[in-house]
């Protein structure tokens, strides 16, 4: 039986410090929205909340990107990286998420050895015609969990600048990346470094 990378007892604060990094991702997605809603007229965010109270990741993802996308149409021009920054952003997303749903929806099993040692490793299993098919997906070392993590936090940080600055402007701010830029140049180049992946 192939376990993929066991991890041991120290594990469990890195999983942890995941999902914390992925839902501040998910509160910033559904702040902005709301933000997007209210600059087009909702005057009670209660009503964005019930929009959006039982959306999956997948679903935030879609109605961010969508959103941005119709909050910057006809500036195009103005702002030549933002439709780049829009797919990055949705590739990003789709790339933690995949990953989040492989480590929230896996079994994880714990064997107890006498040193009181702890290994860790994830099970997940599909029926088919076949019947019961059982699969033993890769999980990272120490180093490469916390560099996931970090780079969830980045990705976090940026999208929130991006939302403040919907915030504190009441139409689109217009600008090239030489002046008061509504997406930095290098916030572009930090989004298209970040990688959710343990391969």
């Amino acid at each position: 039986m192939k376990f993929g990378h066991s991890l041991r007892k120290n594990f469990e604060p890195y999983l942890g410090a995941f999902v914390i990094e992925f839902e501040r991702v998910m509160v910033v997605l559904r702040a902005t929205i709301t933000m997007i809603l209210s600059k087009n007229g909702l005057k009670t965010d209660t009503y964005s909340e019930i929009l959006m109270y039982d959306s999956t990741a997948k679903s935030l993802s879609d109605y961010y990107c969508a959103f941005i996308a119709r909050f910057i149409k006809g500036y195009e021009n103005d702002l030549p990286y933002m439709k780049e920054f829009i797919s990055i952003v949705y590739d990003k997303l789709n790339e933690a998420y995949t990953l989040r749903n492989l480590l929230l929806h896996s079994s994880w099993n714990v064997i107890h050895f006498e040193s009181k040692e702890l290994i860790f490793f994830p099970e997940r299993y599909g029926v088919n015609k076949a019947g019961l098919k059982f699969k033993y997906p890769k999980v990272p070392d120490e180093r490469s969990f916390a560099k996931v993590n970090n780079h969830l936090k980045i990705l976090a940080n940026r999208l929130n600048d991006v939302c403040f600055r919907i915030e504190e402007n009441k139409d689109i701010m217009v600008a090239s990346f030489e002046g008061n830029e509504f997406v930095t140049k290098k916030e572009f180049e930090i989004l298209k470094a970040l990688h959710f992946s343990f391969e």
